[in-house]
């Protein structure tokens, strides 16, 4: 438990740094690829649970849900790169100036 609660902080904590440090209008863009890369963040981990109950039920067909994972992983993530790659590039440009 002390472990997720460590983690949790680190990663919401995050965006208030960047707002005390940097400003409210480097975090306004800041934020914006923070939310996609958290929502890809629990993708993966989503993925991973999923794939482990899974596998625990039937070893003799990880190969088998392992690679639909990746399928559906890469999917997903080929979706979000097209549809935000160049909204965002710009922006993290602008932060590290």
């Amino acid at each position: 438990y002390l472990g997720t609660l460590f983690s949790l902080v680190a990663t919401s904590f995050l965006p208030l740094i960047v707002t005390q440090r940097l400003g409210a209008t480097a975090n306004a863009y800041f934020y914006q690829t923070w939310m996609i890369v958290y929502a890809l963040h629990y993708l993966a981990r989503s993925m991973a649970t999923s794939l482990t109950v899974e596998a625990a039920t039937e070893q003799t067909k990880l190969s088998v849900y392992s690679y639909h994972a990746l399928l559906q992983v890469s999917k997903l993530l080929l979706v979000v790169t097209v549809h935000t790659g160049g909204n965002q590039a710009g922006s993290g440009a602008r932060l590290c100036e």
